[in-house]
């Protein structure tokens, strides 16, 4: 049974088309909303749905009082995982080039049938690029934003970021032709080694608590990698088998029943973020994006 996305979610996305300068009627907007919850939804693996997509959402909000204008930012993840995976985003990996630049062309063929500002349209497949390539180092203020969303996360009390890993744990499990385990730990490794985390000012606010968390998460990955190196392959590999069995059992067991007076949620959705604020946009500034009819001038 698909979660159903936040009630906010849809109009927090249509108001975000509008606010970058779409000049489609609202109600193409909305539909257009509609369809990047839906793709959402549509993803196999349970951790990337709508409620997932919505605390995203919240968290580039949470930017808005530092970022002039966040909305390419969240279009960006918005569109770049409904067209493509985004567990190569969350391990710090290049996504595959022809992944990458289907999603590209995708996202650029719906901006522009929403009659998206050229300049617009230009940034948010440009902004993707930092998601599909952890390579690139950033420059301006926005692409630091955007970089800054993932480790942003993780800025949560260490018993839910512990239930955060375990889900990516299962999520990231088969991800053709990638150890997640050795990629997460070398992602891990790649944040904790830098002398900050965030790469924006605003941001610093957590990197005490998010360092920390990584921490405990590369503790526990060095010492599951020592004990996997006394033991012999096969063993090793039923080991995996287990725990990854074992996961998606406890994942079942801790949905509600369909009986029950909760909403059926994944194990992720029931995750809080305690500085995350929902809005359903930043109306709080007149969007800087040309229409498609100021471009042609």
């Amino acid at each position: 049974m698909a979660t159903e996305a936040p009630h906010w979610l849809e109009e927090s996305l249509a108001i975000s088309l509008e606010e970058a300068g779409a000049q489609a009627p609202r109600e193409a907007l909305t539909t257009e909303a509609q369809w990047l919850i839906e793709k959402w939804q549509e993803h196999p693996h349970e951790m990337f749905n709508a409620k997932f997509l919505a605390k995203i959402c919240d968290c580039v909000n949470t930017f808005d009082e530092a970022t002039p204008d966040t909305v390419p930012v969240k279009l960006a993840i918005a569109y770049q995982g409904a067209v493509s995976d985004l567990r190569w985003w969350l391990l710090g990996l290049p996504m595959p080039t022809s992944e990458e630049t289907n999603a590209s062309a995708k996202t650029q063929e719906r901006l522009e049938a929403l009659s998206c500002p050229t300049e617009l349209i230009i940034t948010v497949v440009h902004l993707m690029r930092f998601l599909a390539s952890p390579d690139l180092e950033p420059t301006t203020l926005q692409e630091k934003t955007l970089l800054d969303v993932r480790p942003a996360l993780f800025a949560i009390p260490p018993q839910k970021f512990s239930r955060l890993q375990q889900n990516l744990a299962q999520t990231l499990y088969d991800l053709p032709g990638i150890d997640s385990q050795a990629a997460r730990r070398e992602y891990i490794r790649s944040l904790l080694s830098r002398a900050r985390i965030f790469r924006t000012a605003f941001a610093r606010r957590w990197e005490e608590a998010v360092r920390t968390n990584l921490e405990g998460e590369l503790a526990r990955l060095d010492a599951e990698e020592l004990r996997e190196g006394t033991e012999s392959d096969d063993t090793a590999r039923l080991r995996r088998k287990s725990i990854h069995q074992r996961l998606k059992v406890q994942g079942a067991l801790q949905r509600p029943r369909p009986d029950s007076d909760v909403d059926e949620t994944s194990t992720l959705e029931s995750v809080e973020y305690p500085f995350f604020h929902r809005r359903l946009g930043s109306r709080t500034h007149k969007s800087h994006w040309p229409s498609r009819s100021e471009d042609a001038n």
